[in-house]
């Protein structure tokens, strides 16, 4: 029996990204782990670094089962992968299997199970079982024809699941982000939690289903274990993928206390809101080697940071405050920004600017707002105010991009930032010229 394992992101196929983020889904290194802990044959194809799908779909006509993992912006190229082999067992998996299985599942779908929420030991039980309806039964988070009670399930304790399967994943775009040495950069990544206590109603529904609201952490060793691991196969660079890594202080503290105690000297870059960071806490993290953090802003709006449920207060003040202290520390900050989060107006994005002009970030990365199932904002909204990418927009896709290249003109087009830039990482592009070569594409298309 052979399992194929898809990640159905089409970032590349429908010419999606040019600049920014792409990580590993760690989730799909965790099943690849388990699969070969039980001595389950596998395969594993990455759709965001093939150019055609067909010729690469026929390499694995021979797999059994396939699982698909994929978010709701794939839902239609899921569909595709899952047709071509619908003469197969076919599993959905992750964000949009979880939130609304019954989208995936109904007669003649191509999916014949759906698996909701952490479902990597689940995944594991039904692959053993298949046939045995008293044994899937049994398994809370299988979403089928013959079972519509399924539930979301959450791992308690994630110090128990084994290292992601590293080697399985293709680093070719995984190295995004400049890092201040003359180095070739290697990146490896790290969960060190799951879940978030934070109420934001846009927020993804990796948070919001899949991973929940429960926040359970590793312990502090387990998690430079790991980094330590990482750094034995070569990788000189580790991101903290968690999506706010910094929710405990206690929790931040021991991580850097047990990096610095192994001595270990690593660049390392993590997620964190706002409203969790302070000096003290940002000086420990660039003790331990954390060189960037990353952080939503979102908006420079306190009205609709308040109404999206982020924080209640003077937002404005809170992040060039912030911004301010880590760059007295000397960390680098890349702020996340939403343009069209429901009733903002002209005024609210003004708003954004002038925060932007303020606080000066050192990067950032401008997204159009996604009501992802799963989200209150998705319960909520009218869905006709959606298109097929279910973006929401209000005022014209003209005027977004005439703000998102102000922004672009604030941050990165200013002779400060330019000459900052620069004395930070023209050792780096030296070293890795294929990603300055996309910044420059990105900026100046």
């Amino acid at each position: 029996m052979k399992i194929l394992i898809i990640d159905a992101d089409s970032i590349l196929l429908n010419k999606r990204f040019n600049y920014g983020d792409i990580v590993p889904r760690l989730q799909i290194g965790y099943v690849l782990s388990l699969l070969e802990m039980n001595n389950l044959d596998y395969y594993f194809l990455d759709c965001r670094f093939i150019d055609e799908i067909e010729n690469s779909l026929s390499f694995y006509k021979s797999a059994d089962i396939i699982v698909i993992f994929f978010n709701t912006y794939d839902y239609k190229f899921a569909f595709k992968l899952a047709n071509y082999f619908k003469d197969k067992i076919v599993v959905g998996i992750g964000p949009h299997a979880s939130a609304l299985p019954l989208t995936i599942i109904y007669e003649d779908s191509p999916f014949d199970y759906a698996l909701r929420g952490e479902c990597e030991y689940d995944l594991i039980k039904l692959i053993k079982n298949l046939g045995n309806k008293d044994e899937l039964d049994k398994i809370e988070s299988l979403y089928y024809s013959e079972k519509k009670n399924s539930k979301i399930s959450l791992i308690k304790d994630i110090d128990n699941l084994p290292y992601p399967k590293y080697h399985s994943f293709n680093g070719r775009y995984y190295d995004i982000l400049p890092v201040p040495f003359f180095k070739k950069a290697n990146w490896g990544f790290v969960n060190a939690s799951r879940g978030c206590p934070n109420l934001c109603t846009y927020c993804s529904p990796m948070n919001r289903v899949s991973y929940g609201y429960n926040y359970r952490i590793r312990s502090a060793k387990s998690v430079v274990d790991e980094i330590e691991y990482l750094i034995s196969l070569g990788k000189n660079v580790i991101e903290i993928v968690d999506d706010n890594f910094t929710v405990s202080k206690k929790f931040v503290t021991e991580v850097c206390d047990e990096i610095m105690k192994r001595e270990l000297k690593i660049k390392w870059v993590a997620q964190a809101k706002i409203d969790t960071l302070d000096k003290d806490i940002m000086l420990k993290m660039k003790t331990a080697g954390c060189f960037c953090i990353r952080t939503g802003v979102e908006t420079g709006s306190n009205k609709i940071v308040e109404e999206v449920k982020k924080y209640k207060g003077d937002w404005k003040e809170l992040v060039e405050e912030t911004f301010k202290y880590a760059k007295q520390i000397g960390i680098i900050v890349d702020a996340y920004i939403i343009l069209g989060l429901p009733n903002e107006t002209e005024n609210d994005r003004e708003e954004t600017l002038e925060m932007l002009k303020k606080s000066k970030p050192d990067f950032v990365q401008v997204h159009y707002f996604q009501p992802y199932p799963g989200s209150l904002l998705y319960d909520n909204a009218e869905k006709e105010d959606f298109n097929e990418y279910l973006y929401h927009y209000n005022c014209s896709l003209k005027e977004f991009r005439t703000v998102k290249n102000k922004i672009y003109k604030i941050v990165y087009f200013n002779p400060k930032a330019i000459i900052k830039h620069l004395s930070l990482f023209s050792g780096f592009y030296i070293r890795n010229p294929k990603i300055f070569s996309r910044l420059v594409n990105f900026l100046i298309n």
